[in-house]
């Protein structure tokens, strides 16, 4: 297994690098590979020799920050739902499913209706974090039976209360006919909008998210064995619970705020890591960042550069990849009320 480690996070690393150069290349407009290269270092070496010309400002105003929106939310995306399942012992943990992406799909979008930017940029993500702890906290308290949560419970509790906030992001929207079209679309998952100044926001917070989850690694190793052995192992359950939801709404409410509901990279991302490097939290949470942005790049690139002159919200890719799979373990997993 070490030696897998060692060879996956480099490859991982490499696929994630090369996707982000292809990102910046490939578009509805065509750029020459040399010359889109060249802005691109002027531009992180701080040079002026591409200043104003159209391919530095394709590339370094419009497709690099789409396509490190899109990184950074799939990190998001897959950290959470790595930190999810192992606290939960639930191979069906996922923000999304979870209601949390509906809960703050409701926060974000009565910001974009109302217009209320009281905090500035950050208006956004705040409101949707007060709309994803509302979510998990209403799912935690219905799904739970005498202190556990069984799969079955987390499942049908996620999908209604996740309908319920869905309903009422989508009666925000309707009743603003002026912003209707342009939500929608956010609310199908889209980088559409994408600017430095969302991923300026979003980095940090997921940067700060995925460390302050790594100290809880070995915490989340330990409730993999039921809540007794954690704290028999020194392990607080209760703390660590709230802790961790609360890292998984902030990772979810910045993803959400700029990049809509997109589900199912919490499914997908772990459970093929999982896969490739076995279930220690302590390399399961980075390799899950790294291939969730990979997950995210690769599907927005699809999305932008697949039907010329439009293109398909990111939230349908990945709902064509992750129903399948959701299906896939639902029926693996069915006769399990927890995973450990």
């Amino acid at each position: 297994m070490r030696f897998r480690r060692r060879v996956v996070f480099p490859g991982l690393a490499g696929l994630l690098l090369a996707l982000i150069v292809a990102g910046v290349l490939v578009g509805n407009v065509p750029l020459d590979a040399g010359a889109a290269l060249g802005a691109l270092f002027d531009a992180a070496t701080g040079s002026s020799a591409s200043q104003g010309t159209a391919v530095r400002t394709i590339v370094v105003d419009l497709r690099l920050p789409r396509v490190l929106l899109a990184v950074f939310v799939g990190a998001a995306l897959g950290v959470a739902g790595a930190a999810m399942q192992g606290l939960l012992r639930n191979p069906l943990a996922d923000p999304y499913l979870f209601g949390v992406s509906s809960g703050a799909a409701v926060g974000s979008a009565a910001v974009a209706v109302t217009g209320a930017f009281f905090l500035g940029a950050m208006t956004g993500p705040a409101v949707a974090l007060l709309g994803a702890m509302l979510a998990t906290a209403v799912v935690y308290q219905v799904a739970q039976v005498g202190g556990r949560l069984p799969v079955e419970g987390v499942l049908l509790a996620g999908v209604a209360v996740g309908s319920l906030f869905a309903a009422v992001a989508s009666a925000i929207v309707f009743f603003d006919p002026v912003r209707r079209v342009n939500v929608i679309f956010w609310l199908l998952g889209s980088f559409q909008a994408a600017g430095w100044t969302q991923v300026l926001v979003v980095a940090p917070t997921v940067a700060a998210v995925a460390v302050a989850l790594m100290f809880y690694s070995r915490a989340l190793n330990a409730k993999l064995f039921g809540d007794e052995v954690a704290e028999g192992l020194g392990v607080d359950p209760r703390r660590t619970t709230a802790a961790v939801l609360f890292l998984v709404a902030l990772a979810t409410a910045a993803a959400v705020a700029f990049a809509g509901i997109i589900g199912f990279v919490g499914i997908i991302v772990p459970h093929t890591v999982r896969l490739l490097i076995g279930p220690d939290h302590r390399f399961l949470l980075p390799g899950s960042a790294l291939f969730g942005g990979i997950l995210l790049a690769g599907c927005d690139l699809i999305a932008r550069s697949s039907v010329p002159d439009t293109e398909i919200p990111v939230g349908i890719l990945t709902a064509f990849l992750g129903a399948p799979f959701f299906i896939y373990l639902l029926r693996r997993y069915r006769r399990l009320r927890t995973w450990g």
